[in-house]
């Protein structure tokens, strides 16, 4: 009898504890859509961490990295010849996070916060050339890729549950808006200076992993 409420006891001290004040880190994966002045889709991962200040508010650091294959305008594969866009990103995000229990395991949440972002964008352009001798019109291929950075808002709902006293499990819905100029562009003539203004929002739903502490 004394055991069992020794373990009871136990148990009640080890669930105040995560409830409170405290740490965790964790990581996020999943898929991305962004709808800028072009749109794609592509993978999405984040690793974070954060601090508890109650039950309910924590303050909350991420680093995240995103790869698109994106989907260009018609106007711009037709009349500038453009193909192969792929966007790629980097970013750290601070957000503050509220969370609302629902049950003993299961809590939704919700994090508001500042963003910035690293972008990078790769695209090729087709052109005909004159070569040889005699000379022959031939379509080359030129890389195109830009560079860009930008600070932004990000929005994110989620809910978990628990696995065990530590470890929890589940998944949340990103929204990222951001406006961004990228440049200047790596490329041959004539496109060596080129610049591109952007802006947009990127989504993303991702699954969860975190670690009490």
């Amino acid at each position: 009898m004394l055991a069992s409420i020794s373990a009871l006891a136990c148990g009640s001290i080890v669930t105040v504890a995560n409830a409170g004040a405290g740490g965790y880190v964790g990581t996020r994966v999943g898929a991305s859509y962004d709808n800028v002045d072009t749109r794609g889709t592509g993978a999405m991962g984040e690793l974070f961490g954060g601090f508890r200040f109650t039950e309910n508010w924590a303050l909350e650091l991420g680093i995240f990295g995103m790869t698109e294959s994106v989907d260009l305008p018609v106007e711009s594969s037709v009349l500038n010849n453009l193909t192969g866009d792929r966007l790629q990103m980097r970013g750290a995000s601070i957000s503050a996070r509220y969370t609302l229990p629902i049950s003993e395991r299961v809590r939704f949440y919700g994090r508001v916060g500042l963003a910035n972002f690293d972008v990078e964008q790769r695209l090729e352009v087709q052109v005909l050339a004159i070569q040889g001798n005699p000379p022959v019109a031939t379509e080359v291929t030129y890389p195109i890729v830009t560079h860009g950075n930008s600070f932004g808002s990000v929005l994110a709902l989620g809910v978990d549950t628990a696995l065990s006293q530590r470890w929890r499990v589940g998944a949340e819905l990103q929204h990222y808006r951001g406006d961004l100029r990228e440049g200047p562009v790596s490329a041959n003539e004539p496109w060596r200076g080129m610049a591109f203004n952007q802006s947009g929002s990127l989504q993303a739903a991702m699954v969860t992993l975190v670690a009490d502490f």
